[in-house]
């Protein structure tokens, strides 16, 4: 390999490598976005179970009940997106490590 043509190939698993660390930190943000949601959903869960009766505030729409399982619904449909972007992540990382290894050797 001619050192011209080691020069591209240095460049472009750089750029990739750029890629792949970029795809991570997306990843990393979502799931990040995710895990904020359910502890938010936690602790409006031990609040409803705490005082399962309690009343409405004034001008309430739904009841809390109610608003409980309508981001139970919602948090269904993300979780399965959280688990396909969990896989994603996980071959991100690997890839970028194998490419970070293989850039080590050039």
């Amino acid at each position: 390999m001619s050192e011209q043509e080691k020069y591209e190939a240095q460049g472009r698993a750089h750029a990739t490598l750029k890629m792949h660390r970029s795809n991570i930190a997306t990843l990393t943000v979502s799931l990040r976005e995710y895990s904020k949601t359910l502890m938010e959903l936690s602790h409006a869960i031990d609040a409803f179970v705490r005082d399962p009766g309690r009343r409405e505030p004034p001008g309430a729409i739904k009841p809390q009940s109610e608003n409980l399982r309508d981001h139970l619904r919602r948090l269904n449909a993300a979780t399965d997106h959280a688990n396909s972007q969990l896989d994603e992540l996980f071959m991100e990382a690997g890839k970028a490590r194998l490419l970070q290894e293989e850039i080590e050797k050039f």
